[in-house]
């Protein structure tokens, strides 16, 4: 039986001191964790999932040789960045591409290992000299306490549950190892081993930095340690570890001054809603939110973007200047009594450090949660010290012990099932941005992602007036969301509204805030053709793929310009010139099978447009094209097949209907839709049918 008196051992046999407390320890974590992560397994990829996932063809690998493994270093746009989380992915897709359920089981893995490492790290700290054996009879307690705290915190769900955030998470783990690591080189008497403990150390470290680059203020952070905790703060080493403690900030500074583009980076915030001064003020209260949320997490409050106010000045809110009044103080605080409280005074200092280098100067998103994954590693310690000591206050009234213990589990209870709720959101992407659309109904950004989701399933309308309320409030984080959000107003006018004029003004107007956007451009494109004004068309297509030549849409476009005037010897040559040089054919493939039906190579062309309908199976437009082409080559089986797929997907519409509505926007088709033709075919494939 498990108790207190027995140190909740488990009755097994084991040959390493302590065994019995860590395989507790260890199976009450998983067990808590496997619970309230339970229906995370089900989570769909989300938001920026797509692209770093999802559309990374660097990470969708076929086998692990040399040059496979290389490419899996890197990222979207081919840089290598985070590439150890990218590698990640690339073993993920290899041994199982796109299963969601293989890539949300290494998450779980990493956060679980992190909580591990966490406890031991906690475990092994309060048996330091320093404390006098002033926590050594409550140590695994207090250890195991801080680390379930930690592990059940709702904060952590993107960082768990939303799968790219596994850079967070892993770097997260990497960095507690690495810290743990170096703990048991500087308590470990024997010369060799303390070299493979500090060598093994900054293995780890170098693997955090490649998993995400806020690990950089791991050195400061092992620094920190040492000196409050290890070497202890007195005067005599005062001088000593000031110079010790400078020595890892002299060397971050010169690896920032030599790495980073200042100018670049001021210069990036031309693209911000909001300047460097702002940012600077408005962390502090973002800070004091995250430590609102920790202490106190509320489903209400969070969500995946959040709409936070911009500090205008120090008293505009006036919650800036409390809230750096606040810091300070705890800062404060924590270096005066350090020698006093020097565990206390390491959970506050750490952090603040921890959050740095994503709230300070550079111009990233004002507030995600995922980042307080490592800087809360220590945030719990102190609470954790504070309820054991109140349990051993009260160790002679046992009904007050109790109450405390139900209080517990009761805050344990709604904590894990805050984390399963949030785990829900994540498995489909229109209940994620319509909760997120409650929770910040003033970001225009939130409404664009819902529109997208609403698009994609054919809700157009819906999609639509998502689109418009983000225009309306314009409250973008940068102007590379506002040119998407007008992009899509445009796409819609484009393709749904019968506005081809209004579309084609929304993708000038994305391009004049963001000249950057390509899709703007391709769309940019379309919309001259569909008005009439194809030559100018041809002449921005040849201009952007001499610009761009890797990419496949601007040539796409250049092939359907010729297409439309006639000039099919040159749409030959882009698009076989086109096959050369891509890695990804198929977007050539519907514009190659009308260029051979023009031609009146019918088998040609009904084999590109069969390899359309792998990808695209509802392609109305490749359906009919095929029906047609197969009349034509007297293959009355293959047509009537593709008569019966188009029967089902017209639904209550007469043939009249669909077939008239299709043809009215011929303006985009490679293959263009003739009902005094294709009419007649499908009467004669129904009654062919019929029989």
């Amino acid at each position: 039986m498990l108790t207190k008196e027995n140190g909740f051992e488990l009755p097994l046999k084991w040959t390493f001191p302590d065994a019995n407390k860590y395989a507790f320890a260890f199976i009450s974590l998983f067990v808590i964790l496997i619970i309230i992560y339970s229906n995370s397994f089900q989570g769909a990829f989300q938001f920026d999932d797509i692209p770093n996932i999802v559309e990374n063809q660097n990470i969708q690998i076929n086998n692990l040789d040399f040059d496979s493994l290389k490419q899996a270093l890197y990222d979207h746009n081919g840089k290598l960045n985070r590439p150890l989380a990218y590698f990640s992915f690339g073993i993920n897709y290899y041994f199982s591409e796109f299963d969601l359920f293989g890539f949300h089981l290494v998450n779980f893995i990493i956060h679980y290992l992190t909580a591990i490492f966490l406890f031991l790290f906690i475990f092994k700290t309060l048996h330091l000299p320093i404390f006098k054996n002033e926590y050594t009879v409550n140590a695994y307690n207090i250890a195991l306490l801080s680390a379930v705290f930690w592990a059940i915190s709702p904060m952590h769900v993107t960082a768990v549950t939303y799968i790219v955030q596994r850079m967070a998470s892993m770097a997260g783990l990497f960095y507690i190892m690495s810290m743990y690591l170096y703990l048991l080189g500087r308590t470990e008497p024997m010369r060799g081993r303390q070299i493979w403990f500090f060598a093994v150390t900054l293995f780890c470290a170098l693997l955090s930095f490649a998993s995400k680059q806020n690990a950089i203020m791991l050195p400061v952070s092992i620094v920190l340690y040492d000196l409050l905790l290890i070497q202890g703060v007195n005067k005599s080493f005062t001088k000593r570890n000031l110079v010790i403690a400078g020595l890892p900030l002299i060397f971050l500074a010169l690896l920032l001054f030599w790495r980073l583009d200042f100018s670049a980076i001021l210069g990036s915030y031309e693209g911000r809603s909001f300047t460097l001064a702002e940012r600077l003020l408005t962390q502090p209260r973002i800070l004091f939110f995250y430590i609102s949320q920790l202490l106190y997490p509320l489903e209400s409050q969070l969500t995946l973007l959040h709409d936070i106010s911009v500090s205008k000045g120090l008293f505009s809110p006036i919650t800036t200047i409390l809230s750096i009044l606040g810091i300070a103080g705890a800062i404060t605080f924590a270096l005066a009594r350090s020698a006093k409280y020097p565990l206390l005074a390491f959970a506050i200092l750490f952090f603040f450090i921890n959050h740095a280098i994503e709230g300070s100067f550079i111009p990233l998103e004002l507030i995600y949660e995922h980042r307080n994954y490592i800087p809360s590693f220590f945030f719990f310690v102190p609470i954790a010290i504070f309820i054991i000591h109140i349990l051993s206050y009260f160790s002679s009234r046992k009904i007050i012990q109790i109450a405390i213990v139900i209080l517990l589990a009761v805050v344990w209870i709604g904590q894990g099932h805050t984390v399963y709720k949030r785990n829900s959101l994540f498995a489909d992407s229109l209940v994620l941005w319509l909760d997120n659309s409650f929770k910040a109904q003033g970001l225009s950004r939130v409404y664009t992602n819902l529109g997208i989701v609403f698009g994609d399933r054919g809700s157009y309308k819906q999609s639509y007036e998502c689109f418009l309320i983000a225009e309306k409030l314009g409250t973008y984080n940068n102007i590379h969301n506002e040119a998407i959000n007008l992009f899509n107003l445009g796409s819609y006018y484009l393709h749904f509204g019968g506005r081809p004029e209004i579309a084609h003004s929304y993708f000038e107007k994305s391009l004049q805030i963001f000249p950057g956007h390509w899709q703007s451009w391709h769309y940019l494109i379309l919309s001259k053709i569909v008005i009439g004004r194809i030559s100018e068309a041809e002449v921005l297509a040849l201009k952007l793929t001499d610009e761009f030549p890797n990419n496949d849409y601007f040539k796409y476009a250049l092939g359907l310009c010729y297409l439309k005037q006639n000039k099919l010897e040159q749409c030959k040559q882009i698009l076989h010139l086109s096959l050369r040089q891509t890695s990804r054919p198929g977007v050539f493939f519907k514009i190659l099978g009308a260029l051979h039906y023009y031609e009146r190579d019918f088998a040609t062309a009904s084999k590109y447009w069969n390899m359309v309908l792998l990808n695209e199976p509802k392609n109305f437009e490749v359906l009919l094209a095929l029906m047609e082409t197969y009349h034509r080559m007297s293959k009355d089986d293959d047509r009537n097949r593709t008569a019966e797929i188009l029967l089902c997907l017209k639904g209550n519409k007469t043939w009249n209907e669909y077939i008239t509505e299709a043809a009215n926007d011929n303006s985009l088709n490679a293959y263009v839709i003739r009902p005094s033709i294709l009419l007649p075919v499908i009467k004669e494939s129904l009654r062919d049918i019929s029989f």
